[in-house]
C-alpha cells in the first residue's frame, strides 16, 4: 500500500494506519474518491453515485440516512462552490398571533408535507441515477422511497379525514 508517496506492507503498513487513524464515513469517502475520480464531470457523477450506492446498502434506516446525509454534504462542499450570502435585510415585524389564526394548515400537516417533499425530492434522484446506471442498491432504495411516500401520503389524507 502507498501511503504519502511511500510503498508500506506488512507490520510498517499496520504501524503506519494505526499512527492515522481514520472513521469509517472518511475511510469510505476516501475509497469512492480513489476509485471514481474526481477530475472531470462524469467522473465526479460517478463518484455521487459510489457514495450513494455505499449509503443504500446500510441496512440501519436511520444510520442508511446521516451516511447519505453527510456523503452528499461533504460531495456538495467539495465540488460546489459557495455564493456569498446575500446582505441581510431587517426582518419584517409581524403579529404571530394574527399570522397563525389567518393559517389553513395546521403544524401537524406542513411537517407530513415538509417530509413528503423530501422524500419526493430523494425519489428524483434515485429515479435519475436508475436511468444511468441500474444497480440492485439502487433500486432497493427507490422501492424504499416509494413506500416511504405512499405512507406519509397515507398519514396526510388520514390526518385530512380528521378535521
Amino acid at each position: 500500500m502507498e501511503i504519502m508517496g511511500e510503498v508500506i506492507c506488512g507490520r510498517a503498513l499496520f504501524e503506519k494506519l494505526l499512527e492515522r487513524p481514520q472513521s469509517l464515513f472518511d475511510r469510505l469517502w476516501d475509497m469512492a474518491v480513489s476509485e471514481a475520480g474526481t477530475a472531470t464531470p462524469e467522473q465526479r457523477a460517478g463518484l455521487k453515485l459510489k457514495l450513494l450506492e455505499t449509503a443504500a446498502i446500510i441496512q440501519h434506516p436511520e444510520v442508511r440516512a446521516q451516511y447519505r446525509k453527510m456523503f452528499l454534504d461533504r460531495f456538495d462542499a467539495t465540488f460546489y462552490s459557495r455564493r456569498p450570502a446575500p446582505a441581510k435585510r431587517p426582518a419584517p415585524v409581524v403579529d404571530m398571533r394574527a399570522f397563525a389564526a389567518r393559517r389553513a394548515i395546521p403544524d401537524d400537516a406542513m411537517v407530513l408535507l415538509t417530509k413528503l417533499s423530501h422524500v419526493e425530492e430523494d425519489l428524483k434522484e434515485a429515479t435519475r441515477l436508475l436511468t444511468e446506471k441500474w444497480t440492485e442498491a439502487a433500486a432497493k432504495y427507490q422501492q424504499d422511497l416509494l413506500r416511504m411516500k405512499m405512507d406519509i401520503q397515507r398519514q396526510i389524507i388520514d390526518f385530512g379525514n380528521g378535521i
